[in-house]
């Protein structure tokens, strides 16, 4: 028997998928007094959030191998900050292609207008033209804008043409700040700190380790960066300075593009922005969506 097609109006989809308690950038602690949190352990932080038992700090956790000290780890962190220090040199152009999508969103745009008349075809086997995914997803980045998603509205917007620009972002930019605001930046950096206070009483004098992964959700980033990064890689390292404390310099990588969900979640929201994801994954194809890769670079000081 042939499958049958399920054809959703993308409107449809991505409206409902917004109509979600989120914020825009950081996903807010909600918990009560007495339930387990976890806190973001750097010196200049406050982030505090509940713990829950599947918890990205355990998944986090960063094994004996994946650590290097002393002069390996004074490398990696130069190699750090020499790739944050050149974030810095592209920061003008990145911050002129920011007004340029702002300049194109409308104070308003209503759904209908949102890929007006289009359809999402669930296992259709049929691409559509190239042109006809840019003016489809370009609607959708400027809708995007309109709803208090300008993050991700942005990186689709710039994905939308044929060489986009790999994107930096040092540690004084606006979104490296408000990254590090979210769950699921104090769930990597937990482990961090623990592998620093045990370099500390060993009388290291560096610590790090580089190529871990960890991934964003709604919960633990907020709808705004769960629609602009997926599974991530990172690395750090951390220098002690002659107070005491310790220089940590985190730099975190990722590769915007799409890739076909299956089997399609049936849990709400997340089986509605599978679809959207899927016809994105098909944009793409059409080379209608371009990849381009993204690094955005944090210091932080900490005292074991």
């Amino acid at each position: 028997m042939k499958n049958k097609l399920l054809k959703i109006p993308v409107a449809t989809l991505l409206v409902t998928s917004l109509l979600l308690p989120t914020t825009s950038f950081a996903a807010e602690s909600t918990a009560s007094d007495d339930e387990n949190m976890i806190s973001n352990p750097w010196d200049e932080s406050t982030q505090t959030f509940p713990s829950t038992e599947d918890s990205l700090v355990e998944e986090a956790i960063i094994k004996p191998e994946e650590v290097v000290y002393d002069q390996s780890a004074l490398e990696l962190a130069d190699e750090i900050k020499s790739d944050s220090a050149a974030a810095e040199q592209v920061e003008d152009i990145i911050a002129e292609e920011d007004v340029t999508f702002q300049d194109e969103v409308p104070l308003t745009m209503p759904p209908s207008n949102v890929m007006e008349g289009q359809e999402v075809m669930l296992q259709s086997t049929s691409l559509k033209a190239k042109s006809w995914y840019r003016d489809q997803f370009k609607k959708m980045s400027l809708y995007m804008g309109t709803v208090k998603l300008p993050t991700s509205g942005n990186f689709l917007y710039h994905s939308l043409q044929d060489k986009p620009s790999d994107r930096q972002y040092s540690n004084s930019s606006s979104l490296a700040k408000a990254f590090s605001l979210t769950k699921v930046y104090t769930s990597i950096s937990v482990p961090m700190a623990e592998e620093i206070k045990k370099a500390n009483k060993a009388g290291r004098k560096a610590v790090g380790a580089f190529n871990l992964s960890s991934s964003t959700n709604i919960a633990n980033a907020g709808l705004d960066f769960y629609l602009t990064f997926g599974k991530f890689s990172y690395d750090w390292a951390a220098e002690k300075q002659s107070n005491g404390k310790w220089k940590v310099y985190i730099g975190i990588h990722d590769k915007y593009d799409y890739l076909t969900i299956k089997p399609i979640p049936k849990n709400f929201p997340d089986n509605y922005i599978s679809l959207v994801n899927n016809h994105a994954a098909n944009a793409q194809k059409a080379k209608a969506i371009v990849p381009y890769y993204i690094d955005v670079f944090r210091e932080q000081t900490f005292t074991p």
